[in-house]
């Protein structure tokens, strides 16, 4: 029985292709061959740096196959191919062994313990001096006046050529059209206007945003820090800025993180030629954005909205019976009438803690609110979101990734007629070159912002849904919310607030206070206690027809009690489902008016 093995191959940048894939297999299955081996299946990675593992379906693959059994051989044409990450390759060489499997290399032929080391060792070096003259490739490009990154809305490539007709990476120009845009949203943000009213008018007005999408807050407004959005782009200066920021690699999740550099490290040139915006008028936006920090504070997202997260669950809700003000802290987290406080005509002297206030009217909540009905019209609803979601991610993607080929095609089109002579055109086609390759490179920085195209999106339960929902009221009713991050808290008070449109407090004529509860949470709980009393009322009624047809001989056998205690059970559930949809009804919006219960 011959010997089998399995085969992985690997290109890594856009000077190769997939014939350089082929190229590999082919030297692989011919070194199999020579040597009478059965070659099982193959892996390959395309367009994909050997510095990420986990990242590479080919080499995960490849692994799986492996550890499965049945394999005594596993090749490829170099070590370098399996990874340029040394402790990546050591788990590889690692498993292999582990799994019984001999490595190979097409070229060297059985890989040893030392040999495979030292090239481990080699291949890491190779991929960190490739990364250090890069930089410093990039370093001299920003000294001479040129991008060494990518291309800003406002700018296109600028078509220069050295002696041998070759165009000169790094140049760039102002597009008109675009620079008045950026004009225009300086402008407005200095005269008051929000980004979010920006991008608006931009896109109602059908003006395409960066990269022919449409504008977004988010695009204009940026990140003050890390100096990214339109309005803090000091290209639009004419300063090009290089190392503002080093990219450094998380080893568990092989994402790249950002971190700023120290002001003295970045490379800092002045071209006049990129000039877009005057300095008054980046001093004025400046002084629009030290204003907006000092009004509403620093805060882990967006500053803006700041003033209208409320601290407390029952913030702006709360309403006293007396005079009908406000009822809001006072000291040590109690609530108070603030009219009596600010002695203003109320005499409802009364106040109550926080966290008793908090307690009683989360434990109001009732246990049919996790009905099958009702969490299964929630569960749908979440899961119909996360479907929409993925599937306009996924069409983007898909849009994306045909408009790369279509891009692919002509350049590949472009090439082959510069290289078959053009005549006069030859100069022509060779700045559509330029062009279309500047092009391709922005589209394929789009896709990469892109997860996968969803299909495999994990759908909830109703037992997740029920889980969280409970959690939430549990964890709101013993734990100060008011120190929980924002991000974390905002969307359990949303689920609460929305059932509760005021709780009016009154004082109590023996001791402490009174809740009345307004709005949709009302409305259920004065629905759960009429079919507390339709229910007792029914079950009387049974009971009482249950004897009068005994009287009467009408149910002398098991089989006929039997069937008269079906048909009660099932009148019971019928109308109790009748008093659940109603629930389920008033939580969904359905145009009922909210009534008001007493705690």
């Amino acid at each position: 029985m011959p010997k089998t093995a399995i085969i992985y191959a690997r290109y890594s940048d856009d000077k190769q292709n997939e014939q350089t894939i082929e190229a590999q297999l082919s030297a692989c299955r011919e070194y199999a061959d020579q040597r009478g081996w059965k070659v099982v299946e193959t892996f390959s990675d395309y367009s994909t740096t050997g510095s990420y593992f986990k990242r590479r379906p080919g080499i995960q693959g490849f692994m799986v196959r492996a550890k499965r059994g049945g394999i005594d051989y596993a090749i490829c044409t170099a070590t370098d191919r399996l990874s340029r990450d040394a402790e990546h390759s050591h788990h590889v060489y690692k498993t292999l062994v582990h799994a019984q499997v001999e490595l190979h290399s097409s070229q060297s032929g059985k890989v040893s313990p030392l040999e495979f080391g030292i090239r481990a060792a080699i291949a890491e070096d190779y991929l960190k001096q490739t990364a250090a003259k890069t930089r410093d490739g990039m370093k001299y490009t920003v000294t001479q006046g040129k991008s060494a990154g990518g291309l800003s809305y406002g700018y296109k490539v600028k078509q220069i050529h050295d002696a041998n007709g070759d165009r000169i990476p790094g140049y760039r120009e102002v597009v008109a059209e675009e620079a008045r845009i950026i004009l225009r949203i300086f402008e407005d943000f200095a005269d008051g206007k929000s980004p979010r009213k920006i991008a608006k008018e931009l896109n109602d007005e059908g003006v395409p945003g960066p990269r022919g999408n449409l504008w977004r807050d988010t695009a204009i407004r940026g990140h003050r820090e890390r100096r990214t959005g339109i309005i803090n782009n000091e290209l639009y200066l004419g300063r090009i800025i290089w190392n503002r920021q080093t990219f450094s690699k998380d080893p568990e999740t092989e994402t790249r993180k950002a971190r700023l550099n120290d002001e003295d490290k970045w490379v800092q040139v002045h071209n006049e030629d990129l000039e877009i915006v005057p300095l008054d008028l980046w001093l004025r936006v400046k002084e629009r954005q030290e204003a907006i920090t000092a009004t509403y504070g620093k805060t882990k997202t967006n500053p803006l909205n700041a003033t209208q997260r409320p601290k407390y669950l029952l913030s702006r809700r709360l309403e006293c019976a007396v005079c009908g003000g406000t009822y809001s802290v006072m000291a040590k987290e109690r609530y108070g009438c603030s009219k009596h406080k600010n002695k203003q005509g109320c005499d409802n002297e009364r106040t109550i803690s926080r966290k008793n206030l908090e307690q009683r009217v989360l434990k109001a909540f009732p246990d049919s609110m996790f009905s099958t009905t009702h969490l299964r019209d929630l569960t749908d609803k979440v899961n119909k979101e996360r479907k929409a979601s993925v599937k306009d991610r996924g069409s983007e993607r898909a849009a994306l990734e045909r408009e790369i080929s279509k891009v692919e095609k002509k350049i590949q089109n472009t090439a082959e007629a510069i290289a078959n002579g053009a005549g006069a055109g030859v100069t022509t086609l060779t700045n559509m070159l330029g062009t279309l390759e500047q092009q391709l490179a922005d589209l394929k920085l789009q896709l990469v912002g892109l997860t996968d195209d969803g299909s495999d999106v994990e759908l909830v339960s109703e037992a997740v849904v029920t889980k969280v929902f409970r959690a939430a009221l549990e964890t709101m009713a013993t734990v100060d919310m008011s120190k929980v991050d924002p991000e974390y808290r905002d969307p359990f008070y949303a689920l609460i607030q929305g059932m509760i449109q005021k709780v009016i407090i009154a004082p109590n004529p023996v001791k402490g206070v009174d809740l009345m509860i307004h709005g949709p949470l009302a409305t259920i709980l004065a629905t759960l206690e009429a079919w507390q009393k339709e229910e007792e009322r029914l079950t009387e009624t049974y009971k009482q027809e249950y004897l009068e047809r005994c009287e009467a001989g009408e149910l002398k056998t098991d089989a006929e009690e039997a069937a008269f205690i079906e048909r009660v059970n099932a009148e019971l559930e019928s109308k109790r489902r009748s008093f659940e949809r109603l629930q389920v009804s008033v939580v969904a919006g359905a145009g009922f008016e909210p009534a008001t219960f007493r705690l």
